[in-house]
């Protein structure tokens, strides 16, 4: 082999290697993209799409549950997650009973939802751990899939 085919070799030898480092680099760029696309978004930019989500939730004939009223989808998704004493739930999960008993939000309004039901003592936890069913938010769930209509969760007014 002459030098002339000896730096072909040395150079096609290079091209496979950069190809072969090119190749891992694209398969490094796709886990990081998904990574991105399952972490939660910045707050702000959270918030802009909740509101953009808001202004089209008003403006379609959809009737949405008042502030205060457990509708029967949040009725039916607590009353699942009770069944289970002792179980916690993450989000994702809670979203995922929700969507069972045709929730129609988002993940973001569900974490919302569950954020307030921490709030009037319907569920304890933490998004580490996860949430569960306290006894009263289960007597509550209880005596709400006795009536027909939602009923007020308390009697003090949330602010959002």
């Amino acid at each position: 082999m002459d030098k002339l085919q000896q730096m072909i070799e040395t150079r096609r030898d290079a091209v496979k290697e950069l190809e072969r480092k090119l190749s891992e680099a694209k398969r490094e760029l796709e886990v990081f993209e998904q990574a991105a696309r399952l972490r939660p978004l910045p707050a702000a930019e959270r918030l802009a799409n909740e509101a953009a989500s808001e202004s089209v939730r008003q403006d379609s004939a959809k009737v949405t549950t008042p502030v205060g009223v457990m509708s029967p989808q949040w009725i039916k998704t607590l009353k699942e997650m009770a069944s289970n004493r002792g179980r916690r739930y993450l989000h994702s999960e809670i979203f995922d009973i929700a969507k069972r008993n045709d929730f129609s939000g988002t993940i973001s309004s569900c974490r919302d939802r569950v954020r307030s039901y921490l709030d009037n003592g319907n569920l304890k936890g933490d998004s580490v751990k996860g949430f569960f069913v306290t006894d009263s938010g289960r007597n509550r769930v209880l005596e709400l899939e006795t009536h027909e209509e939602p009923m007020a969760e308390s009697s003090t007014p949330q602010t959002n």
